[in-house]
């Protein structure tokens, strides 16, 4: 939230590169927590025995049947 009021700040005066500097480093920290919440799924996922988007499949063995010897 600091960030955040940092730009909020910025943006009640009229100084376009303090703006933008605030913009950068709000939008430097929200990729930096999207990041973190990204890899604590990832480590979830692999706790639980899968891989992010692995839920619904199953390995299975399977055997060809040749038909033509009918």
């Amino acid at each position: 939230t600091e960030k955040v009021e940092a730009l909020k700040e910025a943006l009640k005066g009229e100084d376009i590169n303090l703006i933008k500097s605030r913009q950068e480093e709000l939008t430097a920290k929200f990729y930096e927590v999207s990041e973190k919440l990204y890899k604590a799924a990832q480590e979830a996922a692999q706790a639980q025995g899968g891989a992010p988007g692995a839920e619904g499949y199953t390995e299975a063995n399977y055997t060809d049947i040749n038909d033509d010897n009918q």
